[in-house]
């Protein structure tokens, strides 16, 4: 009897510790942090008469709350955990029983939620920042810290994985690795978590799905408060993924030594045989050249910094320590060295588009990293009549038919200026009424074409001044068109409904930078402005407000009512500062 009551506790006691176990192996936690980011930028509005905050327009959060959701088979979405932050931090916890893809929603009394996905296993502890940026025009981020995974493993998942640990003068505490795809019309990247993560002590990893050759880059930033200049590390590798692909990255020996004017070069080695990535990026990576290129490199910067060092404490440097193998001088600039550098690799990748035929994808990758002929509309035509019909369509006649945009963009920058008929065009407004420039001409004496785009931060500070302007000429003949030159049609209606903009607003969502009404134009960057009198004749292109301002008093033989504290027409969003639109 006594036998059998002891077995039955025991048993007892097991079962209870195994449905302990069971519970507490379904339990994960996530752990979040809010960073305030501050680069003091300011909004500079024109006819504002008082100095505007450092942190005018920029959105703050003030303990925001948190939600993870799940969705369910059906489709549902439930709630798993949620919660808010208090003195920047809140941690979550909440129960699956299996690796799961989990939604994280973060949101403040009147912002618009952040959402990031998150995949978590059974008693898993995950950690993931909220970045507040303390600066107009700047998106918050919602990063997880460490690395992004997918929820299946598959046979064409990637990997890539770096450890920067090693770059011991540099702060990486908190510091962003983003894998950006550069391969333009691909069938794409899937990474079920985020194409962002927060590093966790100098490391971080993606998982995703290719599915076919791509290029991408991987991009490690510093963000730090003071100035958006103050970015102070910035690392870059270039990365070819395909089905199957593993990379591995790591600080190069210039990478500690970082120049500020230039991306520091990290390195991205295969650990597949036979990979595409060994192919097209190992082929100058690992060349002789470029290695010894990247000692001089190396060498150029710091010699640089000591030399800059000791001069702010007025001491005196040698300028030379020991010559490189080549015997050039370490007083070298480093943009020169640099430069060579990237001689180096676009010789390389040329051989690779001159051997299309062998490898033709080879070639693409090549010329979408930069090959030389990648400005050859030739090279291009030969390129598509050799790839997959297929890809040739998604990846390259794109391409190529950017490039001939760019070329005859570039003639008519030239050629549509002062003195030259406004091209005509004809676009929709947000309610879809189509709208013709030369039917605007016949009903106004000046016109104002102006070109511009929700995320341009440039065209945004203008606008309360055309405000101003508009108002004010509008009874003698004076009319604005903006034309909004981007992909996104709900942007142009959300940004356009929080200016409240009162002339004609109208739209070319086909093709971004290379919209045609932007070609046509020859437009190089925004804002582009155009004042056209009502014979379509134009008047003058690029106008600050304050010209603008002189050119309607002098047409309609007004006084300038203020003096004018307005900035030349310079420092716009171009392709390469805005959008990437293409």
């Amino acid at each position: 009897m006594k036998k059998s009551l002891h077995m039955a506790i025991w048993v007892l006691v097991a079962a209870l510790a195994t449905s302990t176990y069971a519970t507490d192996s379904q339990t994960f936690t996530m752990r979040g942090e809010l960073i305030v980011v501050d680069w003091g930028l300011k909004i500079v509005d024109e006819s504002a008469t008082e100095e505007p905050s450092e942190t005018e327009g920029a959105e703050t959060f003030s303990n925001p709350s948190v939600a993870i959701t799940q969705t369910n088979a059906d489709g549902r979405d439930v709630e798993v955990a949620s919660g808010s932050f208090e003195n920047g931090r809140v941690v979550l916890e909440g129960t699956v029983s299996e690796r799961t893809s989990l939604l994280v929603s973060v949101s403040d009394v009147d912002g618009e939620p952040i959402t990031m996905k998150a995949v978590v296993d059974p008693g898993e502890s995950l950690s993931f920042v909220l970045l507040d940026f303390m600066a107009p025009y700047y998106d918050d981020k919602l990063l997880l810290v460490g690395s992004s995974r997918l929820e299946e493993s598959s046979s064409a998942m990637f990997k890539v994985w770096g450890d920067l640990s090693s770059i011991a003068d540099k702060d990486l505490s908190v510091a962003v690795a983003e894998l950006d795809v550069r391969s333009h019309g691909s069938k794409g990247v899937v990474v079920l978590s985020s194409e962002a993560v927060l590093l966790d002590d100098g490391k971080f990893s993606f998982e995703g799905i290719a599915s076919e050759p791509l290029f991408v880059a991987v991009d490690v930033t510093t963000v730090e408060s003071g100035t958006v200049s103050a970015h102070k590390y910035r690392g870059i590798a270039d990365v070819i993924l395909e089905p199957g692909a593993r990379i591995r990255i790591s600080p190069s020996k210039s990478s500690s030594s970082f120049s500020i004017n230039f991306a520091s070069e990290l390195m991205a080695y295969s650990e597949t045989e036979n990979s595409m990535h060994a192919k097209v990026v190992e082929s100058w990576q690992n060349s002789v050249s470029y290695l010894e290129k990247m000692d001089q490199y190396a060498n150029a910067i710091e010699f640089k910094q000591k030399k800059a060092a000791a001069e702010s404490t007025d001491e005196s440097v040698e300028a030379q320590s020991e010559s490189t193998d080549s015997g050039e001088s370490e007083a070298v600039d480093p943009g020169t060295v640099f430069r060579e550098m990237e001689k180096v690799m676009k010789s390389t990748l040329s051989e690779l588009v001159q051997d299309m035929s062998d490898d033709p994808i080879a070639a693409l990758l090549a010329m979408e990293r930069g090959a030389p002929e990648a400005l050859q509309l030739e090279t291009w035509d030969k390129l598509i009549a050799t790839l997959d019909a297929d890809i040739a369509e998604r990846r390259a006649v794109p391409r190529r038919n950017a490039l001939e945009a760019q070329i005859i963009l570039s003639r008519n920058s030239e050629l549509v200026v002062a003195g030259h008929l406004a091209p005509e065009f004809t676009l929709s407004t947000l309610a879809g009424e189509e709208i013709a420039l030369y039917d605007v001409l016949a009903e106004n004496e000046v016109v104002l074409v102006d070109f511009w785009a929700s995320w341009c931060g440039p065209c945004i500070v203008k606008i309360p001044g055309l405000k101003e302007l508009h108002s004010e000429y509008k009874d003698d003949g004076f009319e604005i068109v903006f034309v909004a030159i981007t992909d996104e049609y709900d942007d142009w209606k959300d940004e356009s409904g929080r200016q409240e903009l009162p002339w004609i607003n109208v739209g070319d969502l086909d093709g971004g930078w290379h919209a045609q009404t932007a070609v046509d134009y020859g437009v190089e960057w925004i804002p582009t402005e155009f004042a056209v009198n009502a014979d379509g004749e134009i008047l003058a292109r690029i106008l600050t407000n304050a010209e603008l301002e002189e050119l309607l008093a002098s047409h309609f033989g007004r006084e300038l009512k203020r003096e004018s504290t307005d900035q030349p027409a310079s420092g716009g969003e171009t392709p390469e500062t805005g959008s990437d639109d293409e």
